[in-house]
């Protein structure tokens, strides 16, 4: 099992964003940024695996129970 916090892509407001592809998907979560808004930080499933981020409102955390 799989214990790293993971986030999945529910929504994307902005087509030109890189997850807009992904609605759907589950990715890992590096680390949470706070302050103003709130973005989750994921690598790219495709390479290079860029960090990159996604809104906060366009994702929900899972928790360990939750199947992919």
């Amino acid at each position: 099992m799989n214990n790293a916090p993971r986030i999945k892509i529910i929504s994307c407001k902005d087509p030109l964003l890189w997850y807009a592809k992904h609605i759907g998907e589950v990715f890992n979560l590096v680390r949470i940024e706070q302050g103003s808004k709130e973005y989750y930080w994921t690598r790219e499933k495709d390479p290079p695996h860029y960090l990159n981020w996604v809104a906060e409102r366009d994702a929900v955390m899972l928790t360990n129970e939750e199947s992919l």
